[in-house]
């Protein structure tokens, strides 16, 4: 998250210079990937990688990034986004 959401923040802002533009669609694939691995069971998010506890506030803050990442027009599965819903609800 350290990553990712840094990345977002830029692509949606337009800050992309042409390095960036390049490297940008690695880098949320990257940061997509990163979040399956560390996805616990339950559908939440812990503080600090993967086999955490999993927190409201870490899960909360994961699933606006995978909002806003869909929002920019990158896919993923149904699943990465419907589970930390459903532990948050």
């Amino acid at each position: 998250m350290s990553r990712f959401v840094p990345v977002l923040a830029a692509a949606q802002a337009g800050y992309v210079t042409p390095r960036l533009k390049r490297e940008l669609p690695q880098m949320v694939d990257f940061g997509i990937a990163r979040l399956r691995q560390m996805q616990n069971p339950d559908g939440g998010f812990g503080w600090y990688g993967e086999g955490q506890k999993s927190n409201p506030l870490m899960t909360a803050y994961v699933y606006r990034a995978l909002a806003k990442s869909r929002e920019l027009g990158y896919d993923f599965e149904e699943r990465l986004y419907n589970l930390p819903r459903g532990f948050l609800y």
